[in-house]
């Protein structure tokens, strides 16, 4: 029992450490992008299950592009001095560009390729959606083995990581101080998304297709407008999101380390997104929490606690947000079966917000 005690006492602490809300961050900085993303997607109409491939492949173009750069910077210089100082400074600045712009092509094009198979040759969502994961996972280990060659070495090369944004004014703060000191620029970009996403799809006519196409595509082809042209624009933002998360994923601050896959970050962000009904609102929300428990899987594995345990927490918390929003499902559905009865055999039913209030008002009455 004390031991018990003394484990729980460590996990709190840990949970309460700065190195956790810097992992917190860097969690969640991914999930926030892939997740706006496929709200774009699902508000669209479209069974974007790839997003997982597409953050795989734009990740894999992204290091390999900046790993390449850097080397190619490097050649010839002597290791240790100052000329290889100055080209490695010039490689960190340029590398990480280049890897991010690769790496956006890269993901974009994977993404519209799987938008052409299931909106233009109708193929199934589901089968898509796994065939493309996998195929993307192959080309990248793939690429692993055509460049991680004894003369390429691409896999332990220097590599030009996302640039951090530290602000001085915070930087005495107990807990700020430390945590803003390392967080990389694209934390504070992913900060915006959400409201950019709310504005594209509540405030633009663009954004008003797009719904369209899911909730009522016969009034859009009555204006003119192609339903799957407009998906496919809309796959193209949607695209450009998950692929901005892969790059994040890749070229993470202060060392990025190179690694197959985004270990589920697609699959969970598309989890969020479809356990909140596609509402930006709620899948920040999902979001966060898959966070906070992904942070913990990391920061608790010094302690005494099974990594395989703490690892099922995650998509543990996943299955328990979509048995929820399910469940969640069923019962509007019978709420809406009884109005509907009702209303067919003329009995009345009242607002109950109304009728809710209008008890509280008596009740104060009486009082």
């Amino acid at each position: 029992m004390a031991q018990l005690i003394e484990l729980l006492r460590q996990m709190g602490a840990a949970v309460f450490d700065n190195g956790y809300l810097v992992r917190l961050l860097a969690v969640c900085t991914p999930l926030l992008l892939a997740a706006m993303g496929l709200v774009i997607a699902r508000r669209s109409g479209v069974f974007f299950l790839a997003a997982e491939g597409v953050m795989t492949f734009s990740g894999m173009a992204a290091y390999f592009a900046d790993a390449l750069v850097c080397r190619a910077l490097l050649a010839g210089a002597e290791q240790g001095s100052a000329e290889y100082e100055q080209l490695m400074a010039r490689g960190a600045r340029v590398g990480w560009m280049v890897g991010l712009l690769v790496g956006m092509i890269a993901g974009m094009l994977l993404a519209m390729l799987f938008a052409l198979f299931l909106l233009r040759f109708k193929t199934d969502e589901l089968l898509a959606g796994v065939v493309f994961n996998i195929f993307a996972l192959s080309v990248s280990g793939m690429c692993l083995h055509l460049f991680d060659r004894e003369d390429l070495l691409v896999s332990s090369a220097q590599v030009g990581a996302l640039p951090v944004l530290s602000i001085p004014s915070l930087a005495q703060v107990p807990v700020l101080g430390g945590l803003l000191g390392s967080t990389g620029w694209l934390t504070y970009f992913s900060l915006l998304v959400p409201p950019a996403v709310f504005y594209l799809l509540n405030c633009t006519d663009f954004g008003l297709r797009l719904r369209a196409a899911e909730e009522n595509p016969a009034a859009l082809i009555g204006t003119g407008w192609s339903v799957q042209r407009t998906q496919l624009y809309g796959m193209l933002f949607a695209g450009g999101a998950v692929s901005l998360a892969g790059v994040a994923i890749a070229l993470m601050p202060p060392q990025p380390v190179y690694t197959l896959q985004p270990n589920g970050a697609g699959y969970l962000a598309f989890a969020a997104v479809w356990a909140s009904g596609g509402g930006i609102l709620k899948s920040c929300v999902s979001v966060l929490l898959l966070g906070i428990v992904d942070a913990c899987t990391d920061v608790w594995q010094g302690l005494s606690v099974p990594s395989g345990l703490i690892s099922a927490l995650l998509y543990a918390a996943a299955l328990a947000g979509l048995w929820l929003h399910a469940h969640n499902l069923k019962r509007r559905g019978k709420v809406r079966l009884q109005m509907q009865q009702q209303i067919a055999l003329g009995e009345e039913f009242p607002d109950r917000k109304k009728r809710w209030f209008r008890g509280g008002l008596r009740g104060k009455r009486k009082s």
